[in-house]
């Protein structure tokens, strides 16, 4: 059986502009290792969130056809000026 090691992370729309604005906010922590592959990004309307899609060995083999399991959503918080 064909399997791949996938995930999708939830990003909620309001929280995009934490990664567009340099240097105000930080991630403090995230389930995608540092050097995961990303894949992909898409919006699902039905629960106003983006998906995006990481590639990494340590992660949990899937079989195709199965739906990719969506991990603990990134820790941000803003920098103090």
């Amino acid at each position: 059986m064909k399997t791949r090691k996938r995930v999708f992370v939830e990003i909620s729309p309001d929280a995009l502009k934490y990664f567009l604005v340099p240097g105000e906010f930080e991630v403090l922590s995230s389930p995608v290792p540092r050097d995961a592959k990303y894949l992909g990004i898409q919006y699902d309307v039905i629960v106003d969130r983006f998906l995006v899609c990481f590639e990494h060995k340590s992660f949990k083999p899937i079989p195709y056809g199965e739906r990719l399991p969506i991990l603990e959503p990134i820790e941000i918080k803003r920098r103090r000026t």
